[in-house]
């Protein structure tokens, strides 16, 4: 009986300090920090604005985020997506069980197409290997 008390006992504990170790390794905290593990990611509107303000902050702990935040609006702009540059030239965002995977408190963009406005066209010229001397990206209405 001894035996089984002692096996009981330990396996009571292991159990306990593993739920206990989760709890700090997951989740935030009453006062404001975030613990291991969990990530806050900042959604920036590059431009463009959410309902309430020009960022939208997630956290998450497996480093995915499964849905999308409500998009924000840009007049005169399509929203496209997000991405890990300002500028587009990084990663795109995508979300859901197999979406990009964050390792770390990170910011992403919102990415931006403008808006085709009915007979108004943009032109921009390829130069196919050349160079294009000055700017060559033209409005033209039709």
């Amino acid at each position: 009986m001894k035996k089984s008390k002692c096996i009981l006992t330990t396996l009571t504990a292991t159990v306990f300090a593993m739920s206990v170790g989760a709890l700090v390794a997951c989740g935030d905290s009453s006062d404001g920090e975030t613990k291991v593990g969990v990530y806050e990611i900042t959604f920036d509107a590059n431009g463009g604005a959410y309902a309430n303000g020009n960022t939208v902050k997630l956290h998450t702990a497996d480093g995915r985020i499964l849905a999308e935040p409500t998009a924000p609006e840009y007049t005169g702009f399509v929203f496209t997506g997000y991405n890990v540059k300002r500028d587009g030239s990084g990663e795109t965002v995508t979300f859901g069980t197999n979406g990009y995977k964050f390792s770390g408190a990170t910011t992403v963009y919102a990415q931006w197409e403008a808006q085709r406005q009915d007979g108004v066209y943009n032109i921009t010229f390829d130069a196919n290997g050349g160079t294009i001397v000055g700017n060559r990206s033209e409005e033209h209405t039709f």
